[in-house]
């Protein structure tokens, strides 16, 4: 299993990507974001499909999904799409991971 986890540091901004594994993280980010992120448990214990998040100054920003190393959707508060900032980090973070991305 690929570790998705990773730090970077832009522009004096810390923004880091940590791995959601357990049900409990998974409804701690769905709250946060006001997402069904939540729902998608089974599928991550199955490892169908596994979530990430994007944080800034360890506050969630993004919810990534992947399935086989591909990002099949990312969602923001209220799943909303993420900024322009928020993306020039994940296309850093894709780049370094040797991942693909579905077009969002």
């Amino acid at each position: 299993k690929k570790n998705y986890e990773w730090e970077y540091i832009h522009n004096g901004k810390k923004w880091n990507l940590a791995e959601l594994v357990s049900s409990k993280e998974l409804i701690d980010e769905g709250i946060k974001l006001g997402h069904c992120v939540a729902s998608y448990a089974y599928e991550c214990f199955m490892e169908r499909t596994s979530i990430v998040s994007l944080r800034f100054n360890d506050a969630s920003r993004v919810t990534i999904e992947l399935a086989n190393d591909i990002i099949v959707q990312a969602r923001g508060k209220n799943n909303g799409m993420p900024t322009k900032e928020e993306k020039m980090v994940m296309s850093a973070w894709i780049k370094e991971k040797g991942l693909k991305m579905r077009s969002l």
